[in-house]
């Protein structure tokens, strides 16, 4: 079965509850195809990390800055949040991930910010922090599309919103 999910026109979190816990939901960039078949835990090959992320004014109430260093130039990549550590890899298509994040599905549902990196390398964007979120801590991590068989994944920025 094939899911997509289009981008929704609201280009801030949005605060709400998913099963009893409260969450932060963010649209992606651009629509994402998911196959069902391929969540299931695929084996990637040699997970890395090879970009840098990180994350400043993580502040309710202001935008906080997102940014992905030491990616292919023109290339997508997409950070994920979650509110706990675990491990969710797989491949859908174009993407290989291997996050150690605790991220339920759909993964797109956890998309913080996504799009090209610059021809330095470089993607940066913001994204509103509700003023609801302080004192949550949250945990960030990139990934990079286009490097399957292997996974290109960044750090785990974790933060307490202040």
């Amino acid at each position: 079965m094939m899911r997509y999910f289009s981008p929704i026109a609201i280009s801030i979190f949005a605060i709400g509850l998913a099963g009893g816990a409260p969450c932060l939901a963010g649209p992606p960039a651009d629509p994402v195809v998911l196959d069902d078949s391929s969540l299931i835990n695929d084996p990637i090959v040699d997970p890395q990390i090879c970009v840098q992320l990180s994350v400043t004014n993580l502040v309710g109430g202001s935008f906080a800055t997102f940014q992905v260093a030491g990616g292919p130039p023109g290339e997508l990549t997409a950070v994920l949040y979650s509110f706990s550590l675990g491990s969710f890899a797989g491949t859908t298509g174009l993407w290989c991930y291997d996050f150690g994040l605790n991220i339920p599905p759909p993964p797109t549902a956890a998309v913080v910010v996504m799009g090209p990196f610059n021809g330095s390398g470089i993607f940066v964007d913001t994204r509103f922090i509700p003023a609801a979120a302080t004192g949550w801590t949250l945990n960030f991590q990139a990934a990079v599309r286009n490097t399957c068989p292997d996974a290109c994944m960044s750090n785990i920025h974790t933060e307490v919103v202040g």
